[in-house]
C-alpha cells in the first residue's frame, strides 16, 4: 500500500514538473494572471508639406508589422516609414508568479521628397519621433514570453495611435 502511494506521488510529481517545463518553454499556454500597466510617452513632429494623405508602414526589425492609410481630398498617399527600435526590457520579467518590469520604446517616422536631380540630399518633408516607457506588474501564472508579448502589443498600439493622430490633424 505504501509503495502504491509513493508511486502515485512520484507520477504526480513527474507530471507536474513536465507541465511546468512545457509551460515555461511555451508549448502549453497556461496563463492565469492580472496585469497593471502605466505608460509615459513623449513625441515630436515636424512637417514642411501640405500633404494630408499618407500610407504609413510600421517596421520592426526591418519587417513591416502594421500598415495604415489616411486618405484626404483624393490626394495620392505619401509613403511614411515608421521604424520601431528594438525594445529594452529592465526588471524582473522572468519570475514565474510576479513580474515587475519596465519596457522602453522608440519610434522614428519620416519620408523624404523624390531623389533630387543635382544629387544634393534634401530634408524630409515630414519627420517625427515618439518614445516612451511602460511600467508593468503581472501577478499570477504568466510566462516570460506572454508577459513580453502583452507589453509589446501595448507599445505598438500606443505608437500607432500617436503617429496616426499626429498625421490626421
Amino acid at each position: 500500500m505504501k509503495t502504491n502511494k509513493k508511486r502515485l506521488s512520484m507520477y504526480l510529481l513527474i507530471i507536474l514538473l513536465l507541465v511546468m517545463v512545457l509551460r515555461l518553454a511555451g508549448f502549453i499556454d497556461l496563463n492565469w494572471y492580472m496585469v497593471q500597466t502605466q505608460g509615459d510617452q513623449m513625441g515630436s513632429f515636424g512637417k514642411t508639406s501640405e500633404q494630408k494623405s499618407y500610407q504609413i508602414n510600421f517596421e520592426y526589425d526591418n519587417e513591416i508589422i502594421h500598415k495604415h492609410t489616411i486618405v484626404s481630398d483624393g490626394q495620392e498617399p505619401m509613403v511614411i516609414t515608421a521604424k520601431i527600435d528594438p525594445y529594452i526590457y529592465e526588471g524582473n520579467y522572468f519570475m514565474p508568479l510576479y513580474k515587475d518590469f519596465t519596457m522602453q520604446y522608440t519610434c522614428t517616422f519620416t519620408t523624404s521628397s523624390d531623389e533630387p536631380e543635382d544629387g544634393i540630399t534634401e530634408k524630409p518633408l515630414l519627420q517625427g519621433r515618439v518614445e516612451g516607457t511602460i511600467k508593468t506588474k503581472i501577478t499570477g501564472l504568466c510566462t516570460m514570453k506572454k508577459g513580453k508579448t502583452l507589453v509589446t502589443e501595448k507599445a505598438l498600439n500606443t505608437i500607432t495611435d500617436y503617429v496616426i493622430k499626429t498625421l490626421s490633424h
